[in-house]
């Protein structure tokens, strides 16, 4: 068997698995994915080895719940869900929401993921600035 890249801690595997089904994460091999967790030694993105257990993310959208890889902790910050539309199960709405610096600035339900969608497009035209990467519609 392959040797851990990092030492463990005795409910590291619980604690993990609790977190992904906290944070949305929907499949079915879970037990599977974890053991692939634990030996990946490098970000699937960038290839650069993990320098801690913590610095090892399991990225995944938060829409769909769908897995997308293992990344250090930089490029997981960077993986933003781009359109800032997530689904709110206890209010059976979308929440639109942007976050900057750990803190909203701005956070809105909607019916629809269209009237979500034509929301989060009205803020970023009228905030463009906040947006390095939108160019608004001219």
């Amino acid at each position: 068997m392959n040797e851990l890249p990092f030492e463990l801690y005795r409910s590291y595997k619980a604690r993990t698995l609790k977190n992904w089904r906290r944070t949305g994460l929907n499949i079915d091999n879970i037990d599977e994915l974890y053991n692939k967790y634990i030996y990946c030694k490098e970000c699937d993105w960038c290839c650069k080895p993990f320098e801690s257990r913590n610095d090892r993310q399991m990225d995944h959208c938060h829409i769909s719940g769908e897995f997308r890889g293992f990344l250090c902790r930089q490029c997981n910050l960077n993986a933003n869900d781009c359109d800032n539309i997530s689904w709110c199960n206890t209010e059976n709405k979308y929440v639109v929401e942007i976050r900057r610096n750990g803190k909203n600035i701005f956070k809105k339900r909607c019916n629809t993921r269209e009237e979500a969608e034509i929301v989060l497009k009205q803020f970023k035209d009228e905030n463009w600035w906040l947006f390095p990467w939108y160019v608004p519609n001219q």
